[in-house]
């Protein structure tokens, strides 16, 4: 029940995207979407994901980076992928991989990708090319600034929590 909500939340999506991408059907052209967007971005860059590890973005994410676009990413689990982006200044990196605390408990479910707060990607599924290419799943893209700037506030909100829950 818990990866069917994001799974129905994108569908109800879908009706009014034209970026869209069905996987494991449109796994290589979701991939090139989000590197196109990662490429695209001038500024910020803002990733949650259960995991990152699919080096064709981790690539386009350390290229952004040298850039010196602002990159930040929460994830969970072992990601070393991720880990690796670390050595560029300009990213930042909160693991909330086996967090507990009296305040949360919990895995991250979605993965949500904003750039410059002018396009947005909600997905069902690590940024792993495995799953990309096994699982069921959807990746919504929008080029709406005003969802980009909703998904923007939630990730910042995230972001406070994720700092106050890596504290002692």
């Amino acid at each position: 029940m818990k990866r069917l909500l994001p799974l129905l939340l994108c569908l109800t999506l879908h009706a009014v995207s034209e970026r869209t991408f069905l996987l494991p059907d449109n796994a290589h052209d979701a991939r090139a979407h989000l590197r196109q967007m990662l490429h695209s971005a001038r500024q910020r860059i803002v990733i949650v994901t259960p995991l990152l590890k699919t080096s064709g973005l981790t690539e386009t994410l350390g290229e952004a980076a040298e850039r010196g676009v602002n990159i930040t990413l929460i994830t969970a689990g072992s990601a070393d992928d991720a880990q690796a982006l670390v050595r560029f200044a300009a990213v930042r990196l909160l693991n909330l991989g086996g967090l507990r605390t009296d305040r949360y408990e919990g895995d991250l479910a979605t993965t949500i990708v904003v750039t410059d707060g002018a396009e947005s990607c909600l997905g069902t599924f690590p940024l792993e090319r495995n799953a990309m290419e096994h699982d069921i799943g959807l990746l919504e893209c929008s080029g709406d600034p005003a969802r980009a700037g909703r998904y923007g506030q939630l990730l910042e909100t995230l972001t406070r929590r994720a700092v106050s829950y890596l504290q002692p």
